[in-house]
């Protein structure tokens, strides 16, 4: 076979020619791959070619050696059989090249995180005199961070202390002490809910994230996005929502957007809208177009728009991110989606409007909250080494082994949220950027992710399912639901398996969810 001419290959990828926009940045994080493998591969014009197109942490991060190696048995033999089984992960290596130029633009990639252009500090401290640049440097909220500031370390083990089921008198033990008995406690309940879920949500079930990066980077193709501008759409939308209706409100969002920008504001629309808005703001919107408002008014928008015009079921997405019908009632009729606050559909609407600008989606849209920014990574870069946990209402439900909602105090703590009047509220620190308790269920997941073989990420996926698919919605609704705190003061931490036997007797078992049921998939 003659000699394959890769010439035009690297002429392209050096000069930016059919590529959208490479910028220096994407240029040099080309070198630093090539700079890494350099003792691994010939420097031969294919490999400086493959390079040269892209940021390292899209190509190394994803695919490594084996694609590498398999663009070039692919390239050089001219068929997959001959390729080899790399040669697929080699198309999508070649094929992220291409198009990684409109993906961010020419901002740094922060310290600590500098193959991973986009990737954003998931712990932001706000103040004045504080010591890290969150725009800088990758932060993260785990406990060093935590114990850096001393009085909202204490603080934060003294209100734990008092979680059903801790041993008596615990509050009074030093800080290092609480922590190391209810992280040991938050352990052992993790790795139970990961060994006793079904193999189908063990293999399967750890792909959420694999598939929410493949439906953002699908619509950032569709509208011609930057992947972290959709990522940060759904990041944006996600407090409170199941990722069922998370990833419907971002489509209708995305969709809005992009088709409706002439729509003018009409009679239909502000009929609807009387049940969301004041007078002011749909006489403030009457008569005008999409695109003639600022993203607050787009935001109101957007919710008259859909609630007039688009149907109000929405899918079932399998964890790969395809979708499977419409998610139904128990009486079998099709669910009805139900939107957030403005600011989070203004904040989504931002995205798509930043250009995919690292700092403004860090600063400006994504929040201090560590949830929503862990998530927004998970999305972007769900092979990323860094170990972002998205610690929401599920992990700190798993986490303690508990039917907790979104109005649970343990919850609201791990989010530092504000309480009802008269509550306990978790301590945040504008100085070191850690909010509530959220360090220790991040860091009970990074503990417990090496014993399963796979990321923090991952393992969260299927503990998060575990639990959802243990307490029902239904459930944690039902006067029954304190019998399980019941069962945690009867037994104590100290006898957490047995504890947890009898709750998952009580609940006879854990259910499929509803993707595998839908998928035809058996408990084993």
């Amino acid at each position: 076979m003659a000699e394959t001419d890769y010439s035009d290959l690297v002429r392209r990828a050096r000069l930016g020619q059919g590529v959208t926009g490479v910028s220096p940045l994407q240029r040099y994080g080309g070198e630093l791959l090539a700079e890494e493998l350099k003792d691994m591969f010939a420097p031969t014009p294919l490999n400086v070619a493959l390079m040269a197109l892209g940021p390292a942490g899209r190509i190394a991060g994803r695919v490594g050696k084996a694609a590498v190696l398999g663009l070039g048995g692919l390239l050089e033999s001219g068929s997959e059989a001959q390729a080899g089984p790399a040669s697929r992960l080699a198309r999508s290596v070649l094929n992220t090249a291409k198009r990684i130029g409109a993906e961010v633009p020419n901002v740094p990639p922060l310290a600590g995180a500098e193959r991973m252009p986009g990737i954003v500090s998931t712990r932001y401290p706000t103040a004045v005199g504080r010591s890290e640049d969150p725009l800088a440097a990758y932060l993260q909220p785990n406990m060093a961070a935590l114990r850096a500031d001393p009085e909202n370390y204490r603080r934060v083990m003294q209100i734990m202390a008092g979680y059903p089921g801790m041993p008596r008198n615990l509050a009074s033990a030093p800080p290092a002490e609480i922590e190391q008995i209810i992280s040991e406690f938050m352990r052992g309940n993790l790795r139970s809910l990961y060994e006793t879920q079904p193999d189908v949500v063990r293999k399967l079930g750890s792909r959420w994230y694999e598939g929410a990066n493949r439906i953002a980077t699908n619509r950032a193709d569709i509208y011609g996005l930057p992947p972290n501008s959709t990522a940060a759409v759904y990041a944006s939308l996600s407090p409170q929502k199941d990722w069922f209706m998370n990833v419907g409100l971002g489509d209708r969002v995305l969709d809005i957007m992009a088709n409706q920008q002439r729509k003018t504001f009409d009679a239909n629309m502000a009929q609807r809208a009387r049940e969301f808005l004041d007078r002011s703001d749909i006489a403030a919107l009457k008569g005008r177009q999409l695109r003639s408002l600022e993203p607050d008014d787009q935001a109101r928008f957007v919710r008259a728009f859909d609630e007039t015009y688009n149907p109000r079921s929405y899918q079932i997405v399998a964890p790969t991110g395809e979708m499977l019908g419409p998610k139904l009632t128990k009486g079998g009729e099709p669910s009805n989606i139900a939107w957030g606050t403005f600011d989070q559909i203004e904040n989504a609407i931002r995205a798509i409007q930043s250009g995919g600008d690292v700092n403004t989606i860090s600063a400006d849209i994504l929040g201090t909250r560590h949830k929503v920014r862990s998530f927004y990574n998970n999305i972007l870069y769900p092979d990323a080494p860094l170990g972002d946990v998205t610690s929401d209402t599920h992990n700190v439900a798993a986490s303690l082994f508990r039917p907790l909602s979104g109005h649970s105090p343990e919850v609201i703590h791990s989010l530092a949220s504000s309480g009802p009047a008269g509550s306990i509220n978790m301590p945040k620190s504008a100085v070191t950027g850690t909010q509530g308790s959220y360090p220790m269920f991040g860091e009970a997941m990074r503990d417990v992710a090496p014993s399963t073989g796979g990321l923090p990420r991952a393992t969260q996926s299927v503990t998060w399912e575990g639990i959802r698919n243990l307490f029902s919605p239904e459930f944690k609704r039902s006067p029954q639901a304190a019998q399980i705190e019941a069962i945690w003061r009867k037994y104590g931490i100290e006898k957490a398996p047995a504890a947890r036997e009898e709750i998952v007797n009580l609940l006879g078992g854990y259910r499929l969810p509803d993707w595998a049921v839908i998928g035809g998939y058996s408990p084993r």
